[in-house]
């Protein structure tokens, strides 16, 4: 009987730590493990923006959707109109990776963005694995998407 009752117990152990495995990759999985095409992101997604930040001529715009984190730049620029972007704000963001192709495979964490010194990096640690952008944001200004 005690044989069984240790079992039972390895046994939860496992279950546990593949649980814990499953959550842990689930939103890696979603943001782009496919390395040899652009990978979209789902348009009808709404995102909660969590933080917005800028380095050099870009907006970084964090966000979050079902758990998973994601990066957004945005090029700073002044919009003629739209809905200004907001931190705690949930927006409808039509997105699209930023490094993809050979580039997404090869293990770089930072990225050189307009040949200055700007440089973005990933935050893995973060569970952030792709840099974005929005085709429908223009600085920090949701703007409506033309047919």
């Amino acid at each position: 009987m005690c044989r069984l009752n240790r079992y039972h117990d390895k046994i939860k152990e496992l279950v546990l730590v593949l649980l814990v495995l499953t959550l842990i990759t689930s939103c890696a999985s979603r943001t782009y493990l496919d390395t040899g095409r652009e990978k979209d992101y789902d348009p009808t997604w709404v995102y909660k923006v969590y933080k917005v930040d800028s380095i050099g001529s870009w907006n970084l715009i964090y966000v979050k959707h079902e758990g998973c984190r994601y990066k957004i730049l945005s090029h700073k620029e002044i919009a003629g109109g739209g809905i200004m972007i907001r931190k705690h704000g949930r927006y409808n963001l039509i997105l699209h990776s930023r490094i993809y192709g050979p580039r997404a495979g090869s293990g770089v964490s930072c990225f050189n963005l307009d040949n200055t010194s700007t440089v973005v990096c990933l935050e893995r640690n973060k569970g952030i694995f792709d840099l974005l952008y929005a085709e429908n944001l223009k600085g920090l200004y949701l703007i409506e998407k033309l047919p």
